[in-house]
């Protein structure tokens, strides 16, 4: 664009040649178009690619200490008063750098030097350089007003471009601050599993699409939990919460299921990706073993270890809503309890309501005796149909 400037404002000046004669105009014409011209486009394409910035000061310094060349040259061979109109045009494209070039403040400053410089020698070679001394002081000053005008104008963008990278810095900090305070809205700080607010979330939004995805609830409740946290404290309360967290949320995440804490010692799993039954009952009779398989030992008595029981919900097109999904998936859990415990329930919405066996226990035997640990609660898998609650 500077360039540019610089070519029409060349272009402009053989105006002057025009009025000083046809000789003028033809020698002004060759200077320009043999000498200037060329110069110019060499140093238009050279600057196209990036390159350090002393070398672009450089390369931007041809074409204007060549246009002050030419026209300042022509001012010699014009007769008076022309001679002074040409050195007042080559006065003025001395300081355009500093008025039009995208150039920085040290660039510009040095380039209008070295044409200011050009257009001194050329002006005062005459036989009287007294004559034209107050064209070069003329320049000087100009050039001196522009440069201190381009020094406050790069002052300013410098502050206005750290400004927009302290906006940037501070938007992105706030940012990730957003999203870390939202990630800890979302997220039990016990477990470090998503909370009900984040299922709640998951739920609702599985739910609009459940037309072309059924989506299956399994409620999870830790067997006798608050023996547990009465006998050994609320230390290892939490900490077997943790790790029955970790236990089910190792099996969800192969599924990619969705797991939250409910509340107190139960969680809940969302499968938005199961298309059968049978596969969501599947993925929770893993997770039944999966949280026997740790082998947390509890308090003792009956129930040596921590086992959970599982209640299991799959909508359907006559649920009304995913408020209805969750308690049918609380009912199974409920009758997961009273079946004996660590099993798995299966809930499905009919008129009758009936009880249905349809897995053995899963060691094959009702009990199995074991040395350190005693005998085990038997683990199954039921189908519980429930009339839907009002």
């Amino acid at each position: 664009r500077w360039l540019r400037i610089l070519g029409v404002l060349m272009v402009l000046s053989l105006g002057l040649d025009v009025f000083e004669g046809i000789d003028m105009l033809v020698v002004g014409s060759w200077a320009r178009i043999v000498f200037w011209l060329p110069l110019c486009a060499a140093a238009t394409a050279l600057l196209a690619r990036r390159r350090s910035l002393l070398l672009e000061g450089v390369i931007a310094a041809v074409p204007i200490v060549a246009a002050v060349a030419v026209v300042a040259g022509l001012a010699k061979l014009a007769l008076s008063p022309y001679s002074e109109r040409y050195l007042a045009a080559a006065g003025i494209l001395c300081f355009t750098t500093n008025m039009f070039s995208p150039l920085l403040f040290r660039q510009a400053v040095l380039i209008s030097g070295v044409a200011t410089a050009a257009f001194a020698a050329i002006a005062l070679s005459g036989p009287d350089p007294l004559h034209d001394a107050d064209f070069v002081l003329f320049v000087l000053m100009m050039n001196l007003v522009t440069a201190l005008s381009l020094r406050r104008s790069e002052k300013a963008r410098k502050r206005a471009f750290a400004l927009s990278v302290l906006n940037d810095a501070q938007a992105m900090a706030l940012e990730r601050s957003n999203r870390d305070l939202m990630a800890l809205s979302i997220t039990d700080p016990l477990t470090g599993v998503p909370n009900r607010r984040a299922f709640d979330e998951k739920l609702a939004s599985a739910w609009r699409n459940r037309v072309q995805q059924p989506i299956a609830v399994a409620m999870v409740d830790i067997d006798h939990f608050k023996d547990f946290n009465d006998a050994l404290g609320h230390v290892r309360g939490d900490d077997c919460l943790a790790l029955v967290a970790s236990a089910i949320a190792a099996v969800a995440d192969e599924e990619a299921a969705f797991v939250a804490r409910f509340g107190g010692e139960e969680f809940v799993v969302l499968m938005d990706r199961k298309k059968t039954v049978a596969e969501a009952l599947q993925l929770t009779e893993r997770i039944r073993s999966a949280v026997e398989g740790i082998n947390l030992v509890g308090p003792g008595g009956p129930h040596p270890l921590v086992t959970v029981s599982i209640g299991l919900a799959v909508s359907h097109p006559g649920l009304g809503s995913s408020i209805a999904l969750v308690e049918s998936a609380d009912r199974a859990l409920y009758a997961a309890k009273m079946a004996g415990r660590n099993r798995v329930v299966l809930a499905k919405m009919e008129v009758e309501t009936r009880e249905v066996q349809i897995a053995a226990p899963s060691n094959g035997d009702a009990t199995s005796d074991h040395p350190d640990k005693g005998p085990r609660t038997p683990s199954s898998t039921t189908i519980i149909q429930a009339r839907p609650a009002a």
